[in-house]
């Protein structure tokens, strides 16, 4: 029958008979000393790993010249109270990694088209991308005013906006974009990784040209 100690502050406490009984054997010779931390090393190592059998405590009886029969021990090979109190810890980590949290990842843009939309990826998962110049104007104490364009990647996924969004729209055209950033990476010939950041469109409303 394999038999596992129950209480951490119960092993604590033999960790420590162990260590007297080692300076006991230190003290009778060299030969004791070496056959007594030999088996004392050997039962206590077999406490610590959860892994004590009947043999293992007799010995570790003999070896504090009294008996176990103090220490409790549970054939079901679980710690009883500390088993206890990690198990409802990491149900506690669990439930938070798995709780739903509201978060936002919303982007809208305002700007004109920088190319003519193109139908890419495959028959099973199409989907139509375009440039989009955004402009941001910048003012110096001089009256100097300054304009910084960005330009965006936008891609349509959804059947009846993607086949709007290629049939309607043209490069120069403005465009309202409602939609989330997604991040990616593209491997290049030279095996080298680069990073993406595209816009996933959810909504494109077209601006009549004038």
């Amino acid at each position: 029958m394999v038999e596992r100690a129950t209480d951490g502050l119960e092993l604590l406490g033999l960790v420590r008979e162990w260590y007297d009984t080692l300076r006991e054997a230190a003290a009778g010779g060299p030969r004791r000393a070496k056959r007594g931390i030999i088996d004392v090393c050997g039962t206590a190592l077999h406490w610590l790993l959860g892994v004590a059998t009947s043999q293992d405590r007799e010995e570790l009886g003999q070896a504090l010249g009294g008996e176990t029969s103090g220490i409790q021990v549970d054939d079901e090979w679980k710690l009883s109270s500390n088993m206890n109190t990690i198990n409802q810890a990491e149900d506690e980590n669990a439930s938070v990694g798995v709780s739903v949290e509201k978060t936002i990842n919303s982007v809208t843009l305002l700007g004109r088209v920088g190319s003519n939309p193109v139908k890419r990826g495959s028959p099973d998962h199409p989907v139509v991308t375009f440039s989009l110049a955004t402009n941001s104007n910048y003012s110096y104490a001089n009256g100097d005013i300054t304009q910084k364009t960005e330009w965006h990647r936008i891609c349509v996924f959804k059947p009846y906006l993607r086949e709007s969004t290629f049939k309607y729209t043209a490069k120069g055209q403005r465009v309202l974009i409602q939609g989330r950033i997604v991040y990616g990476e593209i491997k290049e010939p030279e095996g080298q990784l680069r990073h993406t950041s595209s816009i996933v469109a959810d909504d494109v409303i077209f601006f009549k040209n004038g």
